[in-house]
């Protein structure tokens, strides 16, 4: 047997016990052998890597993008760079690790605007999420940009920010949202 057919036996032998030992334990709907779906809010991105926080969880999860020749296409490559932080996405990767990411795409909304009522899960500067009373899974939303481009003085609407400043963790919030990319805050209001 040729050293280089012994190299490929074993490396398949290793693949084959990832799939039986890790596999089972990683997070998300298996689509295959390496393969597992999730779906959540994409918290940050870097130019080959996505960060992901899964429906149910409150820890992110960073996923490195596959090269085009290990296993993801140009056209994943091309949606990364199109993706909006603090958007929901839905994505398939193998159980490597790092995990590597296969396939990126936005999930939008039902609608392209709405109500929703729940509680407060978690906050940064420039976002807020929010456990619908009906939901199972928080939803980012970032407050509206206005006033053009940051260059030219646009930026984040100032008044939801100072709300979002007054509002901690386990509040009861109302939020009046538009879709343009991801969810933007119009109106907000506590419980």
């Amino acid at each position: 047997m040729s050293l280089k057919l012994v190299s490929r036996l074993l490396a398949a032998l290793l693949m084959l016990v990832t799939v039986l030992v890790l596999v089972p334990q990683a997070h998300g709907k298996r689509v295959g052998p390496l393969f597992i779906k999730l779906t959540g809010i994409l918290t940050a991105k870097g130019d080959d890597w996505i960060a992901l926080q899964a429906d149910g969880e409150t820890d992110t999860k960073r996923y490195a993008l596959c090269p085009p020749d290990g296993g993801a296409d140009r056209a994943t490559h091309n949606a990364l760079a199109k993706l909006i932080v603090n958007s929901r996405v839905q994505l398939t990767w193998t159980s490597q690790d790092p995990p590597r990411l296969l396939s990126v795409i936005p999930v939008p909304p039902a609608a392209k605007s709405g109500v929703v009522e729940g509680v407060l899960t978690a906050k940064g500067d420039t976002w807020i999420e929010i456990l619908p009373k009906k939901g199972k899974y928080a939803e980012r939303y970032t407050p509206q940009w206005i006033g053009g481009l940051a260059k030219n003085g646009g930026g984040f609407d100032k008044d939801i920010l100072q709300v979002f400043t007054e509002l901690n963790p386990g509040d009861q919030v109302g939020v009046k949202w538009l879709f343009d990319g991801q969810q933007r805050v119009v109106e907000i209001w506590q419980l």
